[in-house]
């Protein structure tokens, strides 16, 4: 199975990072599927994109000046979605966001 599996590392502010790459992936015709978030250093958004628009994603992201790694590539031109995620770093100074957490019980 293919799996599309991009890292990028960027010094914009969190939200607006989170919010461009969520625009390039919708805007390539494909959909958040889940997300996580680890404090104000680090979030996932896994998605599925259409094959016929991965290159159009990677574009837009370069275009927008990420700088960006495919851990894992996949094949192009075939049919249906592709599953794929994306992990950012956000390179700051700021200190780690606490959230408190509830107790299961």
């Amino acid at each position: 199975m293919a799996f599309l599996r991009i890292e990028l590392i960027t010094h914009l502010e969190r939200t607006l990072a989170i919010t461009l790459v969520k625009d390039i992936i919708l805007n390539a015709e494909g959909w958040i599927v889940s997300h996580q978030f680890f404090s104000n250093t680090f979030a996932s958004l896994n998605f599925e994109i259409p094959y016929a628009t991965i290159d159009s994603l990677l574009t837009c992201l370069k275009a927008e000046d990420f700088t960006f790694t495919l851990i894992e590539d996949c094949p192009r031109g075939k049919k249906g979605d592709v599953c794929g995620g994306v992990s950012l770093t956000f390179v700051h100074n700021k200190p780690d966001m606490n959230r408190e957490v509830p107790p299961f019980g």
